[in-house]
């Protein structure tokens, strides 16, 4: 049974969380050494620094900022915005994170975290038409047999599979690297709210306010691939950031597929460098689901006949399920023969920004357009 914690100790460890710059392995250590979070900010930064091993600057750095948080307020920020904090302790903390060497101490949640059986997909921000194409079929697929999608709502694949899921109905969980009240990248907003929509969560480990600082993100991929069984990654250069989160996946011991892609694209060197190393190759959505332990495969009942898989629509069809605004939008884009940008997109049809993006999303998640430095384009995964 999980010790309950008191709201004097929920407080301190708001106060803890606040100063995000230290991993929070760290953080556990001095948990170890001094039992509770309200025992630590009675110690002294020299104490700390002394019994802890930290240096005398970064203790000292830990104790102002802890010292200046309000957790009431912190918490008042959290229920406005119809977030609420789950503690390590709580019955609700995910399973497969609390395993991991340095789990969160607490998480920012705004929608639901159900039992479930989780797959992360990640890749690159700047995919190619073919990663688009995968990603989408992957996602879908794998959502229609009860999994959760775990990404970061990034640009790019990490969109991609939040939209197919959402587009099929099923569950994603997006992990953030800032506070749920700064949602980065921006325009993914109304891609957030249909992911809360339709039964999933936005999670972040950072404060409310958080900015989305470049070395959040390794953290933030950390917590990906810990509420996953697996790690899926699709396309991504030597450098991308989805291998960041293979690497904590395997520091983690859980599984890493890799679509294999062109040899002569730089998208592909990421999961190629993975499949030489020994990553799964994954090329359908059955590859992820046997990667999955027994005990995962007992919760998804599949059928004797084997995974379901969404129905490769044609264009025709998918067109026909849009409305008006969204089929003149879509006739618009798919006649540019470069792309268009948003805004000159906005000053063609006379539409607000809004409604232009709610139009663009619909036409995204159904795989008949793309984005492509800046512009949208027709996509060559409608057939």
């Amino acid at each position: 049974m999980n010790k309950k914690l008191s709201e004097e100790e929920k407080l301190s460890r708001i106060k803890l969380n606040s100063f995000f710059f230290l991993r929070t392995d760290w953080i556990w250590r001095f948990l170890d050494i001094y039992g509770s979070a309200s025992e630590i900010l009675k110690k002294s930064p020299k104490e700390i620094a002394v019994e802890g091993g930290l240096s005398f600057d970064t203790a000292q750095k830990l104790f102002d900022k802890a010292l200046n948080c309000r957790p009431d307020e912190e918490i008042k920020l959290a229920e406005k915005s119809g977030a609420r904090l789950i503690f390590f302790e709580d019955d609700e903390y995910p399973r497969l994170l609390k395993e991991i060497y340095d789990p969160p101490l607490m998480l920012y949640v705004k929608g639901e975290i159900k039992p479930q059986v989780a797959v992360a997909i990640v890749g690159a921000r700047k995919p190619t038409d073919y990663g688009i194409r995968v990603c989408h079929k992957l996602s879908g697929d794998i959502a229609l047999n009860g999994i959760t999608v775990v990404s970061g709502l990034a640009r790019g694949i990490d969109s991609v599979a939040h939209g197919a899921v959402v587009k099929n109905k099923g569950n994603t969980l997006a992990v953030l690297g800032s506070g749920l009240n700064v949602l980065y990248p921006r325009e993914n907003k109304n891609l957030s709210e249909k992911i809360i929509e339709t039964g999933g969560a936005l999670i972040s480990e950072f404060p409310m306010s958080a900015e989305p600082l470049p070395q959040h993100f390794p953290r933030r991929n950390r917590i990906i691939s810990g509420l996953s069984y697996s790690t899926v990654v699709i396309e991504g250069s030597y450098k991308s950031g989805s291998l960041i989160t293979a690497k904590s996946a395997l520091e983690q011991g859980r599984e890493i597929l890799a679509v294999p892609g062109h040899i002569d694209s730089e998208m592909s060197k990421g999961p190629n460098k993975l499949i030489k190393e020994g990553a799964c190759v994954c090329e359908t959505a059955m590859d992820i689901i046997l990667s999955l332990p027994s005990e995962a495969l007992g919760n998804l009942n599949l059928k004797p006949k084997g995974v379901k898989s969404g129905s490769d629509r044609s264009e025709k069809v998918k067109i026909e399920k849009l409305d008006e605004f969204e089929k003149e939008v879509y006739k618009l884009i798919e006649g540019s023969e470069r792309g268009i940008a948003m805004d000159a997109l906005v000053h063609k049809i006379e539409a607000s920004v809004p409604a232009a993006s709610s139009a663009v999303f619909e036409l995204e998640t159904a795989g008949l357009i793309t984005m492509s430095d800046g512009k949208y384009k027709k996509s060559l995964m409608s057939n």
